[in-house]
């Protein structure tokens, strides 16, 4: 009889209760998931606006300063032909890995 009594006064959790609260933390887990996710983007984004701004600045200065007669290429034109070339597929190249890597929507988790 006296375990019986030991174990009737030992509350039990509301199993609701205790489901509400599991739910609650997932929630806030995804919460802080999503959070760092868009933080993470939010650098990436501003790296790649930065390298990109930096490449096309520099193919500027440098098509500037060969109009200029300043950097003369006559034996070594293909040189310029490739450094335009491959500016353009690096800025092609960042521009699909911003879109299709930062600015997609996140997966639903499945519930």
């Amino acid at each position: 009889m006296q375990g019986r009594e030991l174990t009737n006064s030992i509350p039990l959790p509301n199993a609701q209760e205790a489901l509400s609260n599991i739910d609650d933390r997932m929630k806030g887990i995804h919460a802080d998931g999503l959070e760092g996710f868009y933080d993470l983007r939010k650098k990436w984004s501003s790296w790649m606006i930065f390298w990109i701004t930096f490449i096309i600045t520099s193919v500027l200065v440098m098509s500037f300063l060969v109009g200029c007669s300043a950097f003369t290429f006559k034996n070594e034109q293909i040189f310029v032909q490739w450094l335009f070339g491959t500016t353009c597929v690096e800025i092609i190249g960042m521009g699909v890995l911003i879109v299709k890597f930062l600015f997609n929507k996140p997966k639903e988790t499945q519930n």
